[in-house]
């Protein structure tokens, strides 16, 4: 393995599971082989098992690649788009969080993109009521578009009317709002 990618940081890793005898799993991590002849980076999800033998002592690691190169550049691509909008844009969870916000909702609503990520709707909206967000699923699930209007809370306390357009997403690869 290490002929194919020579790597004193997999190095590393490879004796973590070694000597602790736990799975280690990396999200996103870079892999190039060296023989690879195009430019794009590749990405890849590793899960790293070890094995062992009869006296329950490691003796090998079960690694599995699952390539997400395509899914990452989807997603860069996503953002770009949504980040090029005039219009406040909020990924949302089923757990109320906001899982992804673009550049003009920071810009509007006068929080970082770091603050927001930390909130939900609950935090900014106005008429906020939790069984409202459960009948919005309901009606969500069946594939409709729900469109309607309400205000915002600003960082600095501005009320902001504004006109949602909710709607179901895949957001990397879970359902979101």
């Amino acid at each position: 393995f290490f002929k194919l990618y020579p790597s004193k940081e997999n190095e590393a890793l490879f004796g973590q599971v070694l000597e602790s005898s736990e799975v280690v799993f990396e999200s996103a991590k870079e892999f190039v082989w060296n023989t690879q002849v195009d430019t794009d980076l590749r990405r890849y999800d590793w899960t790293m098992i070890p094995v062992k033998g009869s006296d329950d002592v490691v003796s090998g690691l079960l690694l599995m690649l699952r390539d997400i190169s395509e899914q990452k550049k989807q997603e860069q691509e996503y953002k770009q788009l949504v980040n090029g909008m005039n219009d406040s844009a909020f990924v949302t969870d089923f757990n109320g969080k906001f899982i992804e916000v673009n550049d003009k909702a920071v810009e509007v609503l006068g929080y970082s993109r770091e603050e927001l990520l930390s909130m939900g709707p609950q935090d900014i909206d106005v008429h906020f009521a939790k069984e409202r967000i459960k009948q919005l699923i309901e009606v969500l699930q069946t594939g409709e578009t729900q469109v309607f209007e309400t205000k915002h809370l600003s960082k600095e306390g501005k009320t902001i009317p504004v006109e949602l357009s909710s709607s179901l997403v895949t957001y990397s690869g879970k359902t979101a709002i």
